[in-house]
C-alpha cells in the first residue's frame, strides 16, 4: 500500500488563501499582497523572539513552474531573515532542483501544508523593516511603504 496523492490543479490565489488560512489558523500574523520596492510579496510573518528587531519571514506562493520564480525569490532575499516557496506537491521536483539550499520549501499536498525543507537565517529583514511602516490593525493586515531611495535595495 502506497502514498498516493490526488490529481492537483490550483490557482495560485487559491493557494496563497489557504496557506494563510492555515498560518492564521497557527496563531500568526499574516501579511499579504505587500507591495515594496515595485515588488509584490505574497505573504510576510513577523517572528518576536526577543526585543531587538522581529524576523521576517517571506513566502513566495507559485501554483506553476516557471524559471521568473527564481528571479522573483533571488529578489526577495535582499529583504528577508528567512525566505520560503510555496508550492502544490506537483512542481516540487521542479523547484528543489534550482532554488538554493537555504530558501524553505513548503509544500501543498492533500489539503494540507508540509515544511519539505527548512530554511537557513538570510539575516537581511531589517531593510525589510527600515523601507516599510507597518501599520498593524485589529482584524486587519496592512503594511504601508514609505518613501525610500531606490539605492537602498541596491
Amino acid at each position: 500500500m502506497g502514498f498516493r496523492c490526488r490529481y492537483l490543479v490550483i490557482k495560485e490565489n487559491q493557494l496563497l488563501s489557504l496557506f494563510v488560512r492555515k498560518m492564521k489558523m497557527l496563531g500568526l500574523d499574516v501579511f499579504t499582497n505587500v507591495y515594496l520596492h515595485n515588488t509584490e510579496i505574497d505573504a510576510v510573518v513577523f517572528e518576536y523572539i526577543d526585543s531587538r528587531r522581529p524576523y521576517v519571514h517571506l513566502f513566495e506562493v507559485k501554483a506553476r513552474a516557471k524559471l521568473k520564480v527564481i528571479d522573483q525569490i533571488e529578489r526577495r532575499r535582499t529583504l528577508a531573515d528567512y525566505l520560503y516557496v510555496v508550492i502544490p506537491y506537483n512542481i516540487y521536483p521542479w523547484i528543489i532542483r534550482r532554488v538554493r539550499d537555504d530558501i524553505g520549501i513548503v509544500i501543498y499536498i492533500n489539503g494540507e501544508f508540509y515544511l519539505f525543507r527548512k530554511p537557513r537565517y538570510i539575516g537581511n529583514g531589517d531593510k525589510f523593516l527600515s523601507i516599510a511602516r507597518i501599520d498593524k490593525i485589529k482584524n486587519s493586515d496592512v503594511i504601508i511603504a514609505l518613501s525610500y531611495d531606490d539605492s537602498e535595495l541596491r
